[in-house]
Order: structure tokens, then sequence, then C-alpha cells
């Protein structure tokens, strides 16, 4: 389990690579309140290694949308799987979060509004 970032620009990219591990949202959290903080208000969350999504990390990841977008920034989502998509849709966070299949898309793409 670890938690990745990188700049593209003034976009931070943060790659979950995750298995099961119950602390996983605390370090995202905890990232992403120090993104912010540092004024990073542009931010990709790549989940093409994530493996299981769980409830924590998805508080963890609505957690960060609200303190970017309060900074009028937006967090966006790339390479969501089906399963963890479904778990968007079922919730309505599909209508919260932005998503691109990948990251080059969300990267190129997702923060058109937010300039």
């Amino acid at each position: 389990m670890s938690i990745t970032s990188h700049m593209e620009g003034d976009i931070c990219i943060i790659q979950i690579q995750s298995g099961l591990s119950s602390e996983l949202h605390i370090f995202l959290k905890e990232k992403l309140r120090e993104l912010v903080r540092n004024g990073s208000v542009k931010i990709i969350l790549d989940l093409s290694r994530a493996g299981f999504v769980s409830s924590s990390l998805i508080g963890a990841m609505v957690y960060g949308l609200k303190e970017v977008r309060k900074k009028k920034g937006d967090l966006i989502l790339a390479e969501v799987d089906e399963a963890f998509m479904d778990v968007l849709r079922v919730t309505r966070l599909d209508q919260a979060f932005i998503s691109f299949e990948t990251v080059e898309e969300a990267t190129k793409n997702g923060f058109k509004s937010a300039s």
C-alpha cells in the first residue's frame, strides 16, 4: 500500500497503490490536506492500481473533493474500474466527481472550467 504523487505543471497527480489496508484512507486524507494547505487545488486521483476501494477511502476522497472545491479547485478521478464506478453510481457520487478513462485525458481536459 502506498500513495505517490507528482506534479505536471500546476496539476498534482496522486497514484494509489493498495491492497486491503485499513490505513490507506488516513494517508490519502493527510496527503490531500497537505496539498490543499500548500495551494494545490487541481488534483487527479489515479486509481489504476487502487485495487479494492473501501468506504473509508471513498470518505477520504469526498473530504478531498470538498476541500479543493472550497478553494475553487477540483479533484478528478482517472482510470476508475467498472466495479468502483458502479459504487459511485449507486451512491450518486458519480454526479459529484468528474472522471476520465486515463490520466492523460484528465490532465488535458479535466480542469478547463476550473482555470
